[in-house]
C-alpha cells in the first residue's frame, strides 16, 4: 500500500517512499484525516480520492514530492510540513546509522520538492 498525504487539519505532507516502512506510516498518520485533507492511492479511502484527483490533477499513489507541489497553492505548500521516509541501500557514513536524519537535496522518489524538510533514513545491511 502506498499513499501520499496532504493533512491541511495538522499542517503536513507524506510522501510514501515505497519499500520504507511506508504502510506502517501511512495507517498511523491516515488516523489524523480531517474533512478536506487529501490522501492518494493504497486504503479504500485513499483509492476512492486517486480515481477523483488522478485524472484531473495527475497524481497517483506513487507521486512524488515535485509531482504534489504543482497540485498545492504556494501559501500552503510553503506552511505544510514535508517528509517523506527513504531506505538506502548503499553503504553510509558510521554516523549516519539507522533512523539519522537526513536533510534531503532532491532527486530520488521524495521529489527535489522536499528539499530543506526532513527525511529519515534505515540504513539497510
Amino acid at each position: 500500500m502506498c499513499v501520499s498525504i496532504i493533512n491541511f487539519a495538522h499542517k503536513f505532507l507524506f510522501v510514501h517512499v515505497p519499500k520504507s516502512a511506508g504502510t506502517t506510516v501511512t495507517q498511523t498518520l491516515s488516523m489524523l484525516t480531517c474533512l478536506g485533507d487529501v490522501e492518494i492511492g493504497g486504503t479504500e479511502f485513499a483509492k476512492m480520492l486517486e480515481r477523483a484527483y488522478g485524472p484531473k490533477f495527475g497524481v497517483h499513489k506513487h507521486s512524488t514530492g515535485g509531482e504534489l507541489r504543482k497540485i498545492v497553492r504556494d501559501e500552503v505548500w510553503t506552511g505544510l510540513y514535508k517528509f517523506a521516509f527513504v531506505r538506502i541501500l548503499q553503504e553510509t557514513p558510521a554516523r549516519a546509522g539507522p533512523g539519522t536524519a537526513l536533510r534531503t537535496t532532491g532527486g530520488g522518489q521524495a521529489g527535489g520538492e522536499l528539499s530543506g524538510d526532513i527525511c529519515v533514513s534505515s540504513r539497510q545491511r
